[in-house]
Parts: structure tokens; sequence; C-alpha cells
């Protein structure tokens, strides 16, 4: 799952058709396995089956109601949605489960995604810049960033933004702004487009 979503090294297509098979058996194998049901809910939250996504994560926190990467995929889940405060409780949460978790900057992301499509702009970007300072190497900030600073009226530090967030993986905006990822509802899709858009971005 992560070699499509996180790290686009093959289609998401391909790791799709990959994960599904394995995550169902492993739920079948142990239904009492919380990280099991946590991913079969990455599958359906990639594949953008939102319904399923949240049966599986809610499943996964009635299992274990301290599952780090299970609290933070329901804030994922809500951040997508653009429902702030639902996403800011579970995300708030996840972090203070696991306060060194490799995958940190991931609840950061979410809850600065989370700010953004709840038309939080300001916070969005001050988010963006935290996760920056944070994890420079991850593009999806600088793309927020642009996004929220296009939001901001802020022509030309958009600008700046979307030029430094392009030049990082020029590849990421074939996929995230030319066609909409199966896990950003087509609404909040059309908002981050409108963002980068605003900071200058043509197709």
């Amino acid at each position: 799952m992560w070699d499509g979503w996180l790290y686009l090294l093959r289609p998401l297509p391909e790791c799709l058709d990959l994960a599904r098979p394995l995550a169902q058996r492993a739920v079948a194998l142990d239904d009492a396995d919380a990280t099991a049901h946590y991913a079969l809910y990455g599958v359906f939250m990639c594949s953008g089956d939102f319904e399923g996504a949240r049966t599986e994560v809610e499943r996964a926190l009635a299992l274990d109601p301290n599952h780090a990467w299970a609290l933070a995929g329901l804030g994922a889940y809500h951040a997508y949605q653009g429902q702030l405060p639902e996403a800011m409780t579970a995300l708030n949460k996840a972090m203070r489960t696991s306060p060194h978790d490799p995958l940190m900057w991931a609840n950061m992301m979410w809850i600065m995604v989370a700010q953004y499509f709840s038309g939080e702009d300001e916070a969005a970007f001050q988010s963006a810049e935290r996760l920056i300072r944070f994890r420079p190497d991850k593009p999806v900030a600088y793309r927020y960033r642009a996004a929220a600073l296009g939001q901001l009226g802020r022509v030309e530090e958009a600008k700046r933004a979307l030029q430094e967030s392009i030049g990082l993986l020029p590849g990421e905006y074939s996929f995230f702004a030319q066609s909409r990822p199966p896990w950003i509802p087509p609404r909040q899709h059309a908002r981050l487009i409108e963002g980068l858009r605003k900071a200058g971005l043509t197709e």
C-alpha cells in the first residue's frame, strides 16, 4: 500500500490488487486483530471506499482503543472529509498514545489536510510550515503550503511555494493535480486544485 500511496513506486491499482486479498486474509484468520482491520482500512481508504474504511478503522479501535495507527487512520478519514474537530480529536490522541511514532509526520500532515479542507487556510499554512521544518523531505507539505497561500491571496509567496513544490517531485503533480487520488473526495480535491491554481498552477 505504501508503494502506491506514499512513495509512488508502483501504480496504485497494482498495489491495491496485491494488498486487498492479503488484508482480507488477515482479517479472516483473526477477526480480533486490530492491526489486520487497520490494514483493511488502508485498502478501503486508498480505494475511495470511505464507508468501508470507516467501518474497519472503527472495528480496529473497538478492539484496541489505544492503537495509535488506527487512531491516526480515523483522523485521516475525518481530515479528508473536512471534519476538523473530529480529525483533531483522533490525531491528538494518536500523538499522545505514541509520542515517538515514526509516522508522527503523517499525523502532522493529516492535521494540515483537515485544516485546509475545512477552510482554515491560515492554520493549514502554519501546519505546513511546521511539517516542512520537521520533515523537509515530504513534498505534500509544500503542496498544501502553496494551496493555502493561494487561498489566502498571498500571490507572490504562493507562486514561489508552488515552484518549490513542483521542483521537489515533478511527477507528483500528474498524480495529485491532473488526476484525483481515490482517498480524496471530489469536493475536497476541487478545493486543493482551486488553491493551487490561485498559486499559479496550469494544467
